[in-house]
């Protein structure tokens, strides 16, 4: 894995199992994640963390700003 794909990942993702934060490390062979409460990321996986607009389409509470761009965006593909 590259650097760019890797924190992109941990960007996109979280902890399967204590949902923290992931760091992009390097070693010999590449980058990596690791879970910073340490965990073992090929036994727990990880989560996808959901976006401000399946936040939005689910009903959940955004900032006003983010909601009303979400709309307008909405408003225009259909």
């Amino acid at each position: 894995m590259n650097y760019i794909e890797a924190q992109r990942t941990a960007d996109r993702c979280i902890c399967g199992k204590c949902s923290g934060n992931l760091v992009v490390m390097n070693n010999k062979d590449g980058y990596y994640l690791r879970c910073v409460n340490n965990c073992d990321l090929k036994v727990t996986g990880l989560r996808r963390l959901k976006s401000y607009t399946q936040i939005y389409l689910e009903g959940g509470m955004l900032p006003v700003h983010i909601s009303n761009n979400i709309e307008k965006k909405l408003k225009k593909n259909r």
